[in-house]
Formats: C-alpha cells, sequence, structure tokens
C-alpha cells in the first residue's frame, strides 16, 4: 500500500514538472521558440525599423501544458494574451498588446519619430488567464536604423511633345522589419503640374509607383521627386531629373544632351556640338 501511495505521489511530481514547462512560437518577423526555462537575459532580435515606425510581434497561442480548467481539461491550455510591458519601453516608445483571444496574437511597439539610432530592448509576457499557466516573459531587442529606405528612379524620359504624358517609374526599397506607407509627390513645379500619391511598402520587399506628368507649356522643367515615410519624416529619399517640353530648336538641342538622338548617326560629331552650344549659351 506504502508503495503505490509512493509511485503515485512520484508520478504525480513527474506530471506536475513536465506541465512547467511552457513555451510560446514567435512567428513574426523573426522564427523562435521562447521556453519557460530559459535565461533572463536571453532576448529574440525583431529586426531594424526606422524612426516612427511600428513593429509588430507574431506569436501562437499554444502553451505546451494542459489546461488546468476544468472544462478544458485534458486539452492544451492557450496563451490569452501577448503583453509589452510598459516599464520596460525606452523613453517615448509605446505599446500595443494583443487583442485577448487573438489567434495568433499580435503586439506591437511604436517607435518614435525622434528616436536614436542604436539598439533597444524591452520585455514581452505572454499570458494565460484562465488555464493556470503561469506567465511567460522574454527580452526582445530592435535596432533602430534611418537607414531603411531605397528610392531610386528607374525610367527618366528626357524629352516630350506639349501636352504628351511623361511616364517615371520608382522603385522603393523597404529594408526593415517594418512595413510602411510612403507619399510619392513631385517637389518645386506649380500647383496645376503637382502629383501626390500614397505607396505601400511591406517590410523586407520593394513595390514600384509611377508618376506621369504633362505639360502645357513649352519649356526646360527641373523636377524633384520626393519619397518620405508617413511614420516620420526621417525616413526618406529624393530624385531629381529635367525634362525638355515642346519641339523648338533650343529645347531640342538641349534634350540631344541627354542622348535622345536627334539626327542621323553620320552627323553624331554636329549632334554633340549643337547640344553644347545650346546649353552653353541659353
Amino acid at each position: 500500500m506504502k508503495k503505490t501511495v509512493l509511485t503515485a505521489f512520484f508520478l504525480a511530481l513527474a506530471f506536475t514538472a513536465l506541465g512547467s514547462s511552457s513555451y510560446i512560437k514567435i512567428t513574426d518577423p523573426v522564427f523562435a521558440q521562447i521556453n519557460s526555462g530559459a535565461a533572463a537575459s536571453d532576448s529574440i532580435s525583431l529586426g531594424v525599423a526606422g524612426p516612427g515606425q511600428t513593429l509588430e510581434l507574431t506569436a501562437g497561442t499554444d502553451t505546451g501544458e494542459q489546461s488546468a480548467n476544468l472544462s478544458t481539461e485534458g486539452k492544451i491550455a492557450n496563451w490569452n494574451v501577448l503583453r509589452i510591458i510598459p516599464s520596460s519601453l525606452p523613453s517615448g516608445w509605446m505599446n500595443e498588446d494583443s487583442q485577448e483571444f487573438s489567434s495568433p496574437m499580435k503586439a506591437r511597439v511604436i517607435i518614435p519619430k525622434n528616436a536614436a539610432d542604436g539598439e533597444y530592448s524591452f520585455t514581452v509576457q505572454a499570458v494565460d488567464n484562465y488555464e493556470g499557466v503561469a506567465p511567460l516573459s522574454f527580452k526582445a531587442k530592435a535596432i533602430v536604423s534611418k537607414d531603411v529606405f531605397d528610392f531610386r528612379l528607374s525610367s527618366d524620359p528626357v524629352k516630350v511633345a506639349v501636352g504628351q504624358k511623361a511616364v517615371y517609374s520608382f522603385e522603393l526599397f523597404n529594408k526593415g522589419s517594418a512595413s510602411d506607407v510612403f507619399e510619392l509627390s513631385t517637389i518645386g513645379l506649380p500647383e496645376q503640374y503637382s502629383v501626390k500619391k500614397t505607396v505601400f511598402v511591406p517590410k523586407a520587399s520593394k513595390a514600384t509607383e509611377s508618376i506621369e506628368l504633362s505639360f502645357r507649356e513649352p519649356k526646360e522643367y527641373p523636377v524633384t521627386f520626393s519619397a518620405v515615410s508617413l511614420s516620420g519624416p526621417a525616413i526618406n529619399g529624393v530624385q531629381k531629373a529635367t525634362l525638355f517640353v515642346g519641339s523648338d530648336f533650343v529645347s531640342e538641342a538641349k534634350a540631344a544632351g541627354r542622348g535622345v538622338l536627334l539626327f542621323p548617326s553620320a552627323e553624331n560629331a554636329l549632334y554633340s556640338i549643337i547640344s553644347f552650344l545650346a546649353n552653353l549659351l541659353f
């Protein structure tokens, strides 16, 4: 009898020990599993984000432990909320905990627009409110850098006729771990010719967009294109171009200097001289 009682006692202890080994699985922006026995100094890296951007941390709800709730007995317990501990956040940072019972869980940290480049860390906690699993806390770190965006002009028209559309194409590269929306616009043009549009660029990916310009007056138009993050102005890019509009001799000659072949190849020397003089004298 004593032997049976002792056996049952040790089996209960074994099940208790097994039941205390919870974990949480991170699925975005990195793949990682954090176990309840992990060292408090251990941390996961969320990658790079720019000032003003929002980092989203996504995790599964499985705890790895059996539920202690009678209504769900025998089933694996679920985490209910993924929290960012406010007191652990760097100064000026903000947090958004996941919605209760959401699956997967998504918590967010919002980096201030004036954040300096560098590495920052904070504490994340998975919480089970109903099935008896102890909270699981772990450290997360993120690198803040303004260098998370590249803006390139991939199609650069040189000359168009009055009223004809000049189509400029752009590539927007998001090199960071936070998706973002950028405002693409022209700078320095008269208001009636200005263009502005928004472009969504997912994290670690590229988006393409175009702007069409059409002018009613023959003239040489210097154009500046700007792409600025709606999260914060520190994340931006600029491209410049010149468009020759019209068919007068001077604009034809200036455009020739940009590589528009107006004359037969046999007259390339004359072509170069005319281009040089047009840009020198006008």
